[in-house]
């Protein structure tokens, strides 16, 4: 499996259109005309989802609240 890193923060690359955020239950996936960017809610078993033009807005989403919780810099 390919990783690559993105803003501090590393993805595994399943596919070119499915990467997901090593270490935790976040992915990016490739709907044909967006990406959707789906991670867990703070309620058990939900799910949250958004979508985006671009996997790098999705990224770029993902990096903002890594900074936002003061995981990465």
């Amino acid at each position: 499996m390919t990783t690559k890193t993105v803003s501090g923060v590393v993805y595994e690359i399943i596919s070119p259109s499915f990467w997901q955020l090593k270490g935790y239950p976040v992915d990016i996936s490739f709907l044909g005309d967006k990406w959707l960017l789906a991670c867990p809610a703070k309620e058990p078993g939900e799910t949250l989802f958004r979508y985006f033009p671009t996997r790098e807005e999705a990224c770029a989403m993902i990096s903002q609240a890594f900074i936002a919780r003061g995981v990465i810099q």
